[in-house]
């Protein structure tokens, strides 16, 4: 932090190493949760900023992501106890906070009906689904492990663009780390194949790439998809649902199944395309 900017209120001095933002706006983005002082996210336009403090604006918009002036979500519970909440995710929300914003993702929505949350993993925000969260750090470290183990399984649900006559295995490297999806024929048509996923190890995107280096992209990919043929009906959205979860309660010891529908949109689609 320069020292022409020391001992004055982060708005001002955000106001004054950038010409092109107003206090309004430097106060708008301190209340989104874009800037970090000194490495940490502040929220008080009013804090005093100290020479040499390195500040940080984070401005690049979240093309997948539901906008924080957006309307709050329905985001469904499907199983709540004292250790922890599994809910099904709606498409466009992200699973945690950015450098951009805290105020667009899923613990945003949650926190205040259900308090502190911690999460256990992700989806891609354009992916919909069952994600965990614990509601104590001792319950997240126990899911934690089980997820390092694979003691916690995932199955998804994707329409690939193609007509896929058999099951197969993806093991394409991910980022020269080692990754394996399953992937099961489940319904398909001369269009597409609705199949069913499900991971071996948890890359970032890693059924997205698999499906990719298959040939047979997740439909709707804007990132690792290819463009449609001719005619073809395009979805509102990445045909990718997280469609069943499998756990060890921390608390009973017992085994956990939860399971979230289709979502309507996703089910609409396969019937377009299948007609």
């Amino acid at each position: 932090m320069p020292a022409d900017v020391a001992g004055l209120r982060l708005d001002q001095a955000l106001a004054k190493l950038s010409p092109e933002v107003s206090r309004a706006e430097a106060r708008r983005l301190i209340a989104k949760g874009s800037v970090f002082l000194a490495g940490a996210r502040v929220k008080v336009a009013g804090r005093v900023v100290r020479s040499g403090q390195a500040l940080e604006v984070h401005l690049s918009p979240m093309v997948e992501a539901l906008q924080p002036s957006g309307p709050a979500p329905h985001i469904p519970i499907l199983l709540s106890t004292p250790e922890l909440v599994v809910v099904d995710k709606p498409s466009g929300v992200l699973s945690a906070p950015t450098p951009e914003t805290d105020q667009a993702d899923l613990l945003h929505f949650l926190r205040p009906s259900l308090g502190e949350l911690h999460l256990v993993h992700r989806l891609d925000a354009p992916t919909s689904g069952v994600l965990v969260l614990a509601r104590t750090p001792k319950a997240a470290r126990a899911l934690a492990e089980q997820l390092e183990t694979r003691t916690l399984s995932r199955k998804y649900v994707a329409f690939l663009a193609g007509a896929i006559e058999a099951d197969f295995t993806s093991t394409e490297p991910i980022q020269g780390k080692s990754a394996r999806t399953h992937f099961r024929v489940h319904e398909r048509n001369q269009l597409a194949t609705w199949v069913e996923a499900e991971l071996d190890t948890g890359r970032t995107h890693q059924i997205r790439i698999h499906a990719k280096a298959s040939g047979h992209p997740v439909l709707g990919d804007r990132r690792y998809g290819a463009p449609l043929p001719s005619g073809m009906p395009r979805p509102s959205r990445l045909a990718l649902h997280a469609a069943k979860v499998r756990f060890i309660d921390p608390t009973s010891a017992q085994p956990v199944d939860v399971s979230a529908p289709l979502p309507s949109d996703l089910a609409l689609y396969w019937a377009e395309l299948a007609s």
